[in-house]
Order: C-alpha cells, then sequence, then structure tokens
C-alpha cells in the first residue's frame, strides 16, 4: 500500500530506463545521419536488440506525462525534448501514445504559457485526427480517442482565446473548432465573470487529471475523486484546485491584456489612472 502513491519511486524508474537505455544519445546521433532508430523501430542493422532502447524512448514520453500530472510542466517538456515530435517517430506508430503525447505536450505549453507552440501542436494531431479516425472505429480505443479529440478542441478553442493565432489552424479544424466552441470562445472574449466562468468549464473538462507527489492524508482520501484519464489513474482534488488557482490567475492577466490593447487601439495616449477606470481594476493591479 505505501508504494500505491510512491511518485517519486515511478519517476525514479522511468529516468533509470532512460538513462541505461541512452536513448537520448541514440536520437541526438540520428539527428545527426549516424542512427536510424526511428526507421528501424530501435533495431541495429547488426541484428541488435531494441528491449532497452524503446522501454527507455517511450519513458520519456511517460515522464512527461507524470510531470504534467504533477503540474511541473518545464520537466515534462525537457524529457521529451530529446523527441523531434513535428517529425513522425516511433511514439507515432502507437496511435494512443501519439494523442496522448501530444496532449500533454499541448496543456503543459498552455499552462507555462506558450500558446503558439501549443496551437501548432494541437492543429496538427486534430487534423490527423480528423483525416484517419475512421480508420479506428474497430479499436478498443476508439471512444477514448474520441473523447480526447473532443478535449483537445477545448483547450484550442481557450489557446486561440488567449493568443489568436488563426493562420496555424488548418481549416478544417477551424471549421470544427468554431461549430464545436465559436459561441464560447466570442464569451471568452468578454471581460467579465461570465468569460471567466467559460474558462474554468473548458479546463476542467479538458485538463488532465492532477495527482499529488505525496500520500494523502487519511482525512484527505474522503475527498479524492477517483476518475480515469487516458490510461486511468487517481485524481486528486488538491492538486486539480492548485493547477485550476494557477491557470484562473493566467485567464485573468490575459483578459487585462487584451483590455489593454483594446484601449490602446482606441487612444492614442491615456493616463494610468483613466485607463485603469475604464478597465474597472485599480492603478496598482494594472500596473
Amino acid at each position: 500500500l505505501s508504494q500505491a502513491w510512491n511518485v517519486y519511486g515511478v519517476l525514479n524508474f522511468l529516468q533509470a530506463l532512460v538513462e541505461k537505455s541512452n536513448i537520448v544519445n541514440i536520437l541526438e546521433q540520428e539527428k545527426e545521419g549516424l542512427e536510424q532508430f526511428t526507421a528501424t523501430d530501435g533495431y541495429d542493422f547488426s541484428g541488435g536488440s531494441n528491449v532497452l532502447k524503446v522501454p527507455g524512448y517511450f519513458s520519456m514520453v511517460g515522464l512527461l506525462r507524470v510531470h504534467s500530472l504533477l503540474g511541473d510542466y518545464h520537466s515534462g517538456l525537457k524529457w521529451l525534448q530529446p523527441i523531434d515530435i513535428t517529425q513522425q517517430g516511433v511514439y507515432t506508430s502507437v496511435i494512443e501514445c501519439h494523442i496522448a503525447t501530444i496532449y500533454h505536450y499541448g496543456f503543459a505549453n498552455l499552462m507555462l504559457p506558450r500558446y503558439i507552440d501549443a496551437v501548432r501542436e494541437f492543429n496538427n494531431i486534430l487534423l490527423y485526427i480528423y483525416k484517419t479516425k475512421q480508420y479506428h472505429q474497430k479499436s478498443l480505443q476508439y471512444e477514448q480517442l474520441l473523447k480526447k479529440n473532443e478535449q483537445m478542441y477545448a483547450l484550442l478553442a481557450v489557446c486561440i482565446s488567449f493568443c489568436p493565432q488563426t493562420k496555424l489552424v488548418d481549416e478544417s479544424v477551424n471549421s470544427q473548432l468554431r461549430e464545436k466552441y465559436g459561441e464560447k470562445m466570442m464569451r471568452m472574449q468578454r471581460f467579465n465573470d461570465e468569460a471567466f466562468g467559460v474558462y474554468d468549464e473548458l479546463f476542467f473538462y479538458a485538463c488532465p487529471k492532477s495527482i499529488t507527489p505525496s500520500a494523502p492524508s487519511l482525512r484527505s482520501l474522503l475527498s479524492i475523486t477517483i476518475s480515469f484519464n487516458f490510461f486511468g489513474g487517481g485524481v486528486s482534488q488538491d492538486a486539480y484546485r492548485l493547477h485550476l488557482k494557477m491557470f484562473l490567475y493566467e485567464v485573468k492577466q490575459q483578459q487585462l491584456l487584451s483590455g489593454v490593447r483594446t484601449f490602446l487601439k482606441v487612444y492614442s495616449s491615456i493616463s494610468l489612472g483613466k485607463l485603469a477606470n475604464y478597465m474597472e481594476v485599480d492603478e496598482p493591479t494594472l500596473r
């Protein structure tokens, strides 16, 4: 039972697999044309086994996911860095892994915030799903695939509301986005509690199910809701509330910036006090 909450044990195990497999060095050599790990699925032309290299490779994907669930988005993206997600790779050979990787990658970039990176990769994976989902209808994971598809559209709507980069979004993806979330995206552009509520709603629907790095107390166990995401896992309401607080703080900052941009388009010059009055905030907050 003591191992059930041993997050550090999981992280150490995954990191050990990455280090023992030497996969980071192998992928660096592949970029220089000295290795063909992706083309051979990890096997050597001389007949060498991939039994260590492939687990090390997928452990980097696992580390992205675990760190994202913990809220350590920088570390998650750092572990995935050796994999060039703009290209086809070993992880794309498994559709569930492909989708889960880009989902967590996009969410981590949204939270940092690196909206352009998130928009670009959400667009790519949503376009891929749009073109190929009919081929996966018999898959046992088809329902989960559709769920992740809907969650990523919700996250893309948030990203576009923060950073309107529609030129990065394919026409077919944009059409689906407007059909699903066009009305909510218009509401998110307002500077009021209603917009705040829409952001809250979409985050709750689309975010990964957060976990804590330590075992909960007996009292907090009573307040933990267990649910399952793509691969399943326990959900800590305390961790979720912390991640939600971080997200809503960023929403507030983006709303203030959007308001400033709107008024600066109207006025060639305006005092800080007048701008604060128009935006219904105090001067220290606006500063």
